[in-house]
């Protein structure tokens, strides 16, 4: 437990750049030149407990990871019980290509940034009228993955408001927003510690570790 809670203590929030999440960048900027507004993002960065290559194979490892930690497995009951069913056995069985689903999730891209400083991965939701999508990351320093990074745009379809703007009520815009976060930062959290600590193949581990 006491592990655990340090972990998360280790999480950061970052400003998203095109150094740092790209793809998380280039749409709030995209979205703030079409509808002249941001939408909501959040973004948030923990480093990894020793290094690991920088393949793709090794990003899926952790997606995977994410979407089947026991903390996401919460979501996707309540997910399930809205009439959007997924299953361990689904997600582990994905290819990680565009047009998979996980629930109500749609992955949208799979693929290293054009200046390969990164994985990203974004998978697009659509809930009542809220839009939006779920971003990861590898960050890749001198040829390794050296942190992991989650975060999330979201706005109100309806309006093309930001999801921040069109929360109701002005007691309950601050609490929402930092429950959010601190859940993101929850998962973030606990999926990395698994991703880490899981039994793998020597193909994703670094020279050193698989000996």
């Amino acid at each position: 437990m006491i592990g655990l809670v340090s972990r998360l203590l280790q999480v950061r929030a970052v400003q998203p750049s095109l150094s740092l999440a790209p793809l998380l960048f280039n749409f709030e900027q995209c979205y703030a030149n079409q509808h002249g507004t941001k939408p909501y993002t959040d973004c948030f960065e923990l480093k990894l407990s020793r290094p690991f290559p920088a393949s793709q194979a090794n990003f899926n490892r952790y997606l995977m990871h994410f979407y089947t930690s026991p903390l996401f497995k919460i979501e996707r009951m309540a997910l399930h019980v809205a009439g959007h069913p997924s299953s361990d056995e689904s997600i582990r069985g994905l290819s990680w290509t565009p047009n998979d689903t996980i629930a109500l999730f749609l992955l949208s891209s799979n693929r290293r940034s054009s200046n390969g400083s990164h994985f990203e991965a974004e998978l697009s939701f659509n809930f009542s009228k809220y839009e939006g999508f779920s971003y990861h990351a590898f960050r890749v320093q001198n040829g390794v993955a050296d942190s992991v990074m989650f975060g999330t745009a979201m706005w109100d379809a309806s309006s093309t408001r930001s999801y921040q703007c069109a929360l109701t009520g002005a007691a309950s815009r601050p609490l929402s927003i930092a429950l959010h976060r601190m859940y993101s930062r929850s998962l973030l959290s606990a999926a990395t510690t698994r991703f880490e600590s899981a039994p793998v193949n020597a193909e994703f581990l670094m020279p050193a570790d698989s000996t």
